[in-house]
């Protein structure tokens, strides 16, 4: 299998797609130049819907959103936030980091909820994502940003994210 990388020329500001064995040596499509691959930083592991149906909970290194609200919890500023486990003991007790600090609690797999991965996103195409104002919307995707009647949406707003497709009823 060939890897795929993002190549971008310095010279042009150009953009495309190409394997990683030619990308050193694959001239720029817009000017010719020789490009310098964009590094793609890996994919953390995440906490999957097939895992939660399993019942298992989350692995070392996993990502996963906390789904947690009890009465008097310190931990209730947590509820939403995404986890990175650092340990699951025999008995069930997952600690994890987040961005509100670390943490340790026995959950069980109801209060971890799924992280759905990431998709690849194609020029033109419909989808519905939720805004920065947790609202549901459509739009187009064009060069990092999703357009509807309201205006434009920035990408790194949108979460959410899935494909819409047309339905013919006859």
């Amino acid at each position: 299998m060939n890897t795929i990388t993002d190549c971008c020329c310095d010279c042009c500001g150009h953009n495309w797609k190409c394997e990683v064995s030619i990308a050193q040596t694959m001239a720029c499509p817009g000017c010719g130049d020789k490009p310098e691959p964009v590094k793609a930083k890996p994919l953390q592991p995440i906490f999957t819907k097939a895992m939660k149906e399993n019942n298992e909970l989350p692995q070392k290194g996993m990502d996963f959103i906390i789904n947690y609200h009890e009465h008097l919890s310190r931990y209730n500023d947590m509820d939403g936030l995404v986890a990175t486990v650092i340990s699951v003991s025999d008995c069930g007790v997952i600690t994890f980091n987040t961005s509100a600090g670390l943490g340790a609690l026995r959950l069980p797999v109801s209060k971890c909820k799924v992280i759905e991965p990431p998709i690849e996103l194609i020029d033109g195409k419909a989808y519905q994502f939720t805004n920065e104002n947790a609202t549901i919307e459509q739009g187009v995707y064009y060069e990092g940003i999703l357009i509807n009647q309201h205006g434009n949406t920035a990408l790194m707003l949108c979460t959410n994210i899935k494909p819409l497709t047309l339905e013919v009823k006859s």
